[in-house]
């Protein structure tokens, strides 16, 4: 115990002491359009461009216990007639959502991607001609999107004490998981074509420059027709995250979000942790390891800033009288 106690003491004197060393990193360091997870208020600037790469670990059985509560309802197999069969969805995947963005001006950035998957996603049907065979017929379900989104910037920071604002949006389109309706049965009843969806996300976000550290907030909101009640296919995020600068070059990031839509899938409490290194003035690179729904993942970022023309705090006027001061 003593032990533990004297190592928690030096380093919680490190790291106050590495705080007050980097008391003005922030204003000679470049900005960071997202962290590990979540995006924030900077943006790129023109001709800038970034490219992020992630994994995340999707895993899904439903209904959750098969045998004792399993899901009886009517399936339509070559679009000729519906019957009733024991249905489940399994799914045992990795989703790797991939985006590349662009800054279009010093205040614009446009980004587009995609979530891929690799691994297993598919419904199972048992007893299809109902002959008493336990053989089960096996559906393999589509997993990925194509996304398109904007970023503005409502305001940058100033050096005025106020945070930066901007306000973002996305369409993503693909196929996703299958959801389920308040009778506990699959939406999709036709387990052959997978299950197509599209989407529509919005965020505000904010970043403050505390000179000390760099906070970050943000709230957002997602409709998806992968439900046909509104109230199942809204989702509200909150997010929030830090970067702390540990040298010249090296800052510690981490962030938290509370939903998160890749493919369509919820994925929820999604926290993340890593390092950014300055490469130069102009481009970094950040790696983070992330949990998302509690399995682990990682996150990948390369920045390449842009042209930015804006000054660090508001111009005082010329009145003309300086020369009588002196």
């Amino acid at each position: 115990m003593i032990r533990l106690k004297f190592i928690y003491a030096i380093v919680s004197v490190v790291f106050f002491i590495t705080i007050f060393s980097t008391s003005d990193a922030f204003s000679q360091s470049h900005s960071t359009i997202h962290l590990g997870i979540m995006p924030t208020a900077e943006t790129l600037g023109k001709g800038g461009y970034s490219t992020s790469i992630g994994m995340f670990k999707y895993e899904e059985l439903e209904p959750n216990d098969p045998v004792r509560n399993p899901i009886i309802q009517e399936v339509v197999i070559g679009n000729f007639f519906a019957e009733k069969h024991k249905v489940e969805y399994h799914a045992d995947a990795e989703l790797l959502p991939v985006k590349l963005t662009f800054g279009v001006s010093e205040y614009v950035d446009f980004y587009l991607g995609g979530t891929y998957s690799v691994g297993d996603s598919y419904k199972t049907i048992a007893d299809y001609y109902e002959t008493g065979d336990d053989r089960e017929r096996v559906y393999s379900q589509f997993l990925f999107d194509g996304t398109v989104g904007l970023k503005y910037n409502i305001k940058p920071e100033l050096g005025d004490g106020l945070p930066a604002l901007s306000i973002g949006g996305e369409i993503q389109t693909g196929y996703t998981s299958d959801d389920r309706t308040s009778e506990r049965n699959f939406i999709d009843e036709t387990p052959a074509d997978s299950f197509p969806f599209v989407g529509m996300g919005t965020y505000l976000v904010g970043s403050q420059n505390l000179q000390l550290v760099k906070l970050h907030a943000a709230v957002g909101m997602f409709l998806s027709s992968k439900s046909p009640r509104v109230t199942d296919s809204f989702k509200l995020s909150v997010q929030g995250g830090g970067e702390l600068m540990l040298a010249e070059n090296l800052a510690l990031i981490a962030d938290f979000t509370t939903a998160r839509m890749y493919s369509g899938v919820n994925f929820k409490s999604l926290f993340s942790v890593g390092f950014r290194y300055n490469l130069s003035e102009r481009a970094a690179f950040s790696v983070s390891f992330a949990t998302a729904s509690s399995k682990p993942g990682f996150q990948f970022n390369l920045f390449v800033g842009g042209e930015k023309a804006r000054p660090l705090a508001p111009e005082i006027p010329e009145t003309g009288r300086e020369e009588l001061l002196f």
